[in-house]
C-alpha cells in the first residue's frame, strides 16, 4: 500500500516521472493476520500466538523505530493497542496509527504513521539532550500548524513538527503585517533551495490537514504553504 499510494501520477504528462521511494522498503514490512471491520468490530481475531509471531519477525529486523497501522484501526483500536503493547518490549519507539491519527483513508494514515516513526528516534535524542542541558528551562517546540507544543508531545509525535520551520516564518510574517496595519498579506520566504509562499487572511494563515513532504502525504494540521524550487541557491 505504501508503494501504490493513490495511484495518482505526480506529473500527468511526464513520461519519465518517478515516484518517491517509500520510507519502509517492502522487505521491512510485517503483515498481521487479523481484521477489524469498518464498524470497529473484529472480523478476524488477533490471537496471542499471532502477536508473538509478529514480535519475533519484527525483532529479527532490528528496527530503530516501529510504525503500526492496521485496517480500520481508526474505528476499533483494540488490535493495534494489544500489538503495540507487546512490541514495546523491544525497547524502541512504537507509533500507533489509531493514537496518532484516528481517521479514515488507509494510505494517508499509514504514511503519517510511518513518517512519525522515521523521525521519532532522532527527535527523541535531540530533545532529550536539549532538556538535559537546560534542566531548569521551559522548552516549547514549534508545530507545523503555527502553534507550539511541549517537549514530551513533540518527542512522541514529531510528525506535527515536519513543516515547523516554514510555519514559524509565516507566523512571524503575519505578526509583522498586523503591526503594520495589514490583516491580509502574503508571506514570502526565500531560502537556499525553495521559496515558500502562504496566504494570510484576516490576520490568520491558512491551515491545511492534507500536506506532503518529499511527495509523502501526512494528515496532521499544517500551515498551507506552497513551495517552489526557486530559492537563491537553486536559481544560482
Amino acid at each position: 500500500m505504501l508503494e501504490i499510494g493513490r495511484q495518482d501520477r505526480p506529473a500527468l504528462y511526464d513520461l519519465a516521472v518517478t515516484r518517491p521511494e517509500p520510507l519502509v522498503p517492502r522487505d521491512r514490512v510485517v503483515t498481521v493476520v487479523e481484521r477489524t471491520g469498518p464498524d470497529g468490530a473484529p472480523v478476524v481475531g488477533l490471537t496471542d500466538e499471532e502477536i508473538e509471531r509478529v514480535l519475533a519477525e519484527v525483532a529479527s529486523r532490528e528496527p530503530e523505530s516501529i510504525a503500526v497501522s492496521l485496517l480500520f484501526a481508526y474505528a476499533g483500536e483494540d488490535h493495534e493497542r494489544r500489538l503495540c503493547e507487546t512490541l514495546e518490549r523491544l525497547g524502541v519507539p512504537v507509533t500507533r496509527s489509531s493514537a496518532l491519527l484516528a481517521e479514515f483513508r488507509e494510505f494517508e494514515r499509514a504514511s503519517t504513521c510511518v513518517l512519525n516513526a522515521a523521525v521519532e528516534p532522532v527527535m527523541r535524542r535531540y530533545l532529550s539532550n536539549l532538556a538535559e542541558r537546560l534542566p531548569d528551562a521551559t522548552i516549547t517546540v514549534m508545530t507545523s500548524s503555527g502553534g507550539t507544543a511541549g517537549i514530551a508531545h513533540a518527542a512522541a509525535a514529531p510528525v506535527h513538527t515536519l513543516l515547523s520551520g516554514p510555519a514559524a516564518g509565516v507566523v512571524a510574517a503575519g505578526a509583522v503585517a498586523r503591526s503594520a496595519g495589514f490583516d491580509d498579506a502574503i508571506a514570502f520566504d526565500m531560502g537556499g533551495t525553495s521559496t515558500d509562499v502562504c496566504l494570510i487572511r484576516g490576520g490568520v494563515p491558512e491551515v491545511s490537514t492534507a500536506s506532503q513532504i518529499g511527495g509523502l502525504p501526512f494528515r496532521t494540521p499544517a500551515v498551507g504553504i506552497h513551495s517552489v524550487g526557486a530559492g537563491g541557491g537553486s536559481i544560482a
